[in-house]
């Protein structure tokens, strides 16, 4: 009987003992699983515009795409984005996984479209992404006022500089604007705007028009 009851403290701690070692094993493969999935889906992400002046080699690195990365990024997308008209504000964003190694890169002209790679099985897979947008027209006319010219009219309308130059060339075959623009000529221009999330991210010129004494009806 004594021996047994002295046997009892060293079967208890065997069994402490294991149930600790236990612990520590199913603590250690949680951790290891925490581990993997944390590095799995980590992504650091960084986000660029393209800016005045600047090329797009010059924007990708500003968010760490290095040159050596870039020419296979801009060979993957060549099919799907004309890089030869780049815009001001166009945004890059890069991904980077938990060693800083490049892992995804999009490219956006307006908020509704996303060019997406994704660098999976030793290369880039291409994703178009698009968001549901709303087309509505606008038609804007005027007369010129006193000493004003219709570039600065429309641009106080809310259309950019690109889209006022557009609209210009488009009457400068037919009106001299510098010699036969007067105030109280009339102008009419109907667009097609395309809305997202609020925003108008794109604009279609459908018709113009301009009419003056001395420039005549267009």
């Amino acid at each position: 009987m004594k021996s047994i009851i002295l046997l009892l403290p060293l079967l208890l701690t065997g069994c402490f003992n294991s149930e600790k070692e236990d612990l520590s094993l199913t603590h250690l493969k949680l951790q290891r699983t925490y581990q993997a999935e944390y590095e799995k889906n980590f992504r650091e992400v960084k986000v660029g515009h393209i800016k005045y002046g600047q090329g797009l080699y010059q924007a990708m690195d500003a968010i760490g795409v290095g040159n050596d990365k870039s020419l296979g990024i801009i060979n993957a997308l060549r099919d799907e984005v004309e890089f030869s008209k780049l815009q001001v504000g166009d945004e890059l964003s890069a991904s980077f996984n938990h060693k800083g190694t490049l892992v995804g890169f999009s490219f956006s002209q307006n908020l509704a479209q996303k060019h997406v790679l994704n660098f999976e099985e030793g290369e880039w897979k291409y994703q178009f992404v698009e968001e549901e947008t709303i087309w509505r027209p606008r038609l804007i006319e005027g007369k010129l006022g006193a000493g004003s010219i219709l570039q600065e009219d429309l641009k106080a309308e809310g259309l950019s500089a690109s889209l006022v130059g557009n609209i210009i060339d488009i009457l400068l075959c037919k009106i001299n604007f510098r010699y036969d623009a007067r105030a109280e000529d009339k102008y009419k221009i109907f667009l097609n705007e395309r809305w997202y999330d609020g925003k108008v991210i794109e604009r279609k010129i459908l018709y113009t028009s301009y009419d003056g004494p001395r420039t005549g009806h267009h």
